[in-house]
């Protein structure tokens, strides 16, 4: 599991989108996407119980998060088979992320096993369109794919 965290436009959901796209490209996962809708008590064990990798975007706002990462906990505790790679998007980590690693020992402990939060650094709006070319030329080497002509308004 992930926390990446950024401001809001910062690109959080399109990188999302893009890891989830490239997921079923590896380790032959079949499947990858975000969770939709709400978090409740009857689909976090169908979720939990996933072979999957999942995005949940907006994590901060979810009421049944810790409920999901409980069982997340309990899973791996148990060694129960299986695999599930969980991408948390946010506009922070700040006391709910507190608060959700002081939820119990469990979650506590599922999250030090983690890596950290990770933030995405602001783009300054003068930066965007030179920083929307260099991504353009990276994806351009790494998949053989055209380079953008233009940056996006």
């Amino acid at each position: 599991m992930r926390l990446l965290h950024a401001a809001g436009g910062a690109g959080k959901t399109r990188l999302g989108l893009q890891w989830a796209r490239e997921r079923p490209n590896h380790g032959g996962q079949s499947a990858a996407g975000f969770i939709a809708g709400a978090l409740t008590p009857e689909n976090v064990a169908t979720l939990a119980a996933a072979h999957a990798d999942l995005v949940l975007d907006y994590a901060e706002s979810r009421p049944h998060l810790a409920d999901l990462l409980r069982a997340l906990a309990t899973r791996a505790q148990q060694k129960i088979p299986g695999h599930l790679r969980l991408l948390l998007l946010a506009r922070g980590d700040g006391d709910w992320w507190s608060n959700l690693t002081a939820a119990d020992d469990a979650i506590g402990a599922l999250l030090a096993d983690g890596p950290a939060p990770l933030a995405l650094p602001p783009v300054p709006p003068e930066d965007r369109a030179a920083q929307f070319h260099h991504a353009g030329a990276c994806f351009q080497r790494l998949r053989g794919w055209p380079a953008p002509p233009t940056a996006p308004t």
